[in-house]
């Protein structure tokens, strides 16, 4: 996990205040967004596989 949220934030008001993107803060945006990416598709299949386990759970449950 890349801790992005933050960074991303704070690097994107970096760049469009200063021009970053032609003093190398394109970089640093462009690694933030493929961190932000990445842990956005963890945490879809965090919680997907939270949702699958709880309906198991559910359904054993309700059949006791």
């Amino acid at each position: 996990m890349c801790g992005s949220v933050e960074f991303l934030h704070l690097e994107t008001i970096k760049t469009s205040n200063t021009g970053g993107a032609e003093r190398g803060g394109g970089k640093m945006l462009q690694k933030a967004m493929c961190c932000y990416t990445a842990d956005t598709l963890n945490y879809i299949d965090t919680v997907k596989a939270f949702c699958e386990q709880s309906s198991k759970w559910m359904l054993q449950r309700r059949q006791r």
